[in-house]
């Protein structure tokens, strides 16, 4: 038996020396570690692959022959044996006088500690399984360091020096270890809503060594890393301020009014942007809008997709101008031009246009769709380069207005934007939010911000609807009632809204209403009627349609009675509809001013 033994003893020995030396081959020899030093460390100088070491860990020997030939006996049960402080590590049998964690132990950077990372893993930095060289050192953090060096996402640092002291690298140029240094708080802003430094989930220093990317991704729970820098605070990358996304991230900003104000249906910033472009190229505006030249809007602004800015004025605009917003957004929704409409950008009172979906007249074929009319870089040269896009009246990132018009921030105006407002029923009253609004509003001189210059001048630009959400708050599903009545106004005879008429003058009554989807499902019987009380009295005769789902608006054609008084007169119109016998009924009213 013990001949039988040693017999298989030997050929497992065989076996592994074998698996050596096909490891050997493997990694040829000149790449192994301490080529570098003029040195060839092969794998069993420190590994013995006999089947009797059961002494150690990954089979590291026993016994080491170290620094002038000296034998050392090794200890080795994990990876915290490499170096150790009694100075008996298997690192430590050949490393014996270096500057690091050598057994002679004797070299310190003048005015530092002698420490080289004692609380780490050597192969964190030293990795065991490296083709290039084993153990040859690489970077702490190894995707940090890519991204300021070499990375489209960082700086392009020109080298380490820019922020480590060279003498120790494990110091920085204040002298002070990672933990402490304040060279990070320039570029990475402490200060601000969100603290880009310290942060546990988002701050630079505790994201150093594991990194917050999965290749041109973020990880996991790292989506709003952006928002470190991109607040108020003072980042400062080549000289470039981070524009501020966040608003003050308590009434506006990305995450309040913009398009990360939703958690349950959130857009990470890397849902429009793309990290594979360049950031941080000191150019605190890289798009130019230079005639003749290929327009560089989606690498200077980091797009995912495209937006064709500007975009040709020749022609009338195209949904594949529009690819990036359009990618999320409806495109069939936001361009309809039939039934209720479900984009809130219309004016349910317009008499002058082919459409009343603002969004269909501004960007496919409307007046506004085409022609040089917006300054699409905001610096004053080359003004009106552009015809309208997503981005002229909205600001993405978030705004102290509704519906994130652009009030002026990230475009060189103060808050000369478009100054949008959404009021109630009379007009005048701020508007809740947006279920409680019929009235939008962009109340500024357009003429002074480069955004509307071509059409609009210096007045109160407003349009009238009922949100599509009050009219069909379940989408699919039947609405609430058959009949919402939007809105009893008045006018000249050629539809200029007016509120003062004299004595003998012709004016117009509009009655705007709403046949929803009810059920049964329209279309329904609708009758439509009213009465003039006050200053003078006059009746607004009945008519009806049958009438299927949409916006309708009837008139009346009045002239004010020569014996009418001074004074307030009330209109009222009420609309019914029918609906399986079943009358429904909605008023409305209206005052008008009588002068003689």
């Amino acid at each position: 038996m013990p001949r039988v033994r040693l017999l298989i003893a030997a050929c497992l020995t065989l076996v592994l020396l074998l698996a050596a030396t096909s490891l050997a081959g493997y990694y040829p020899r000149p790449a192994f570690h301490g080529v570098d030093h003029g040195q060839q460390v092969d794998c069993w100088d420190c590994h013995w692959f006999d089947a009797e070491n059961a002494f150690n860990a990954q089979h590291v020997s026993p016994m080491v022959i170290g620094a002038g030939g000296a034998t050392y006996s090794v200890s080795y049960l994990g990876h915290q044996d490499l170096v150790k402080e009694d100075r008996t590590g298997i690192c430590q049998v050949c490393h014996s006088r270096t500057k690091y964690w050598g057994a002679a132990y004797d070299w310190q950077a003048p005015g530092f500690p002698a420490r080289h990372f004692p609380e780490d893993n050597c192969l964190s930095c030293h990795p065991h399984w490296q083709p290039d060289n084993l153990f040859r050192p690489q970077m702490k953090g190894p995707q940090s360091h890519q991204t300021h060096l070499t990375d489209p996402k960082g700086p392009h640092l020109p080298d380490c020096s820019f922020c480590h002291y060279s003498g120790d690298y494990s110091r920085f140029l204040d002298g002070k270890t990672i933990d402490q240094t304040g060279i990070c708080d320039i570029c990475h802003s402490p200060d601000g809503p969100v603290d880009g430094v310290n942060d546990p989930v988002v701050g630079a220093k505790p994201n150093w060594l594991h990194g917050v990317y999965d290749g041109d991704q973020l990880k996991a729970g790292k989506e709003h890393w952006c928002d470190g820098c991109h607040d108020s605070g003072t980042s400062q990358v080549k000289g470039v301020q981070a524009p501020n996304v966040l608003g003050d991230n308590s009434t506006w900003g990305y995450n309040v009014s913009g398009h990360g104000r939703n958690p349950d249906d959130f857009v990470p910033c890397l849902g429009c942007h793309a990290a594979t472009y360049e950031h941080c190229d000191g150019d605190a505006r890289t798009y130019r809008s230079t005639p003749g030249s290929t327009s560089n809007y989606v690498p200077g602004y980091r797009l995912k997709a495209s937006l064709n800015i500007p975009r040709p004025w020749q022609r009338p605009g195209q949904a594949t101008d529009y690819t990036l917003c359009l990618s999320c957004h409806d495109s069939a929704a936001l361009f309809d031009t039939t039934g209720l409409m479900a984009t809130n950008f219309r004016n349910d009172r317009s008499w002058v246009f082919p459409s009343k979906n603002l969004h269909y007249l501004h960007l496919l074929q409307g007046p506004f769709s085409h022609g040089p009319l917006w300054d699409s870089d905001w610096n004053g040269v080359n003004a009106n380069d552009s015809p309208a896009s997503c981005p002229a009246c909205h600001n993405v990132h978030g705004s102290p207005t509704p519906a994130m018009t652009r009030h002026g921030e990230l475009m060189n105006l103060g808050t000369r934007g478009l100054d949008f407002h959404w009021y109630q029923q009379n007009g005048t009253t701020p508007a809740d939010g947006l279920a409680d609004s019929r009235w939008g509003a962009a109340e500024l001189d357009y003429g002074a911000n480069g955004i509307c210059v071509g059409c609009h001048g210096y007045y109160s630009d407003r349009y009238f609807r009922v949100p599509y959400q009050v009219l069909v708050p379940t989408p699919g599903q039947p609405a609430p009632k058959p009949l919402v009545n939007g809105l009893v106004w008045t006018s000249d005879p050629a539809n200029n809204p007016k509120t003062s008429f004299r004595r003998g003058e012709a004016y117009k009554v509009h009655l705007v209403y709403y046949v929803c989807p009810f059920q049964p499902a329209p279309p329904y019987e609708v009758g439509r009627k009213g009465n003039v009380s006050g200053a003078f009295s006059q009746g607004l005769a009945l008519t009806t349609a049958g009438q299927g789902e949409g916006v309708y608006e009837v008139t009346w054609s009045k002239t004010v009675p020569l014996d009418a008084a001074t004074g307030k007169a009330t209109i009222k119109a009420w609309v019914t509809a029918t609906v399986s016998t079943v009358a429904y009924l909605e008023r409305r009213s209206c005052n008008i001013q009588i002068t003689p």
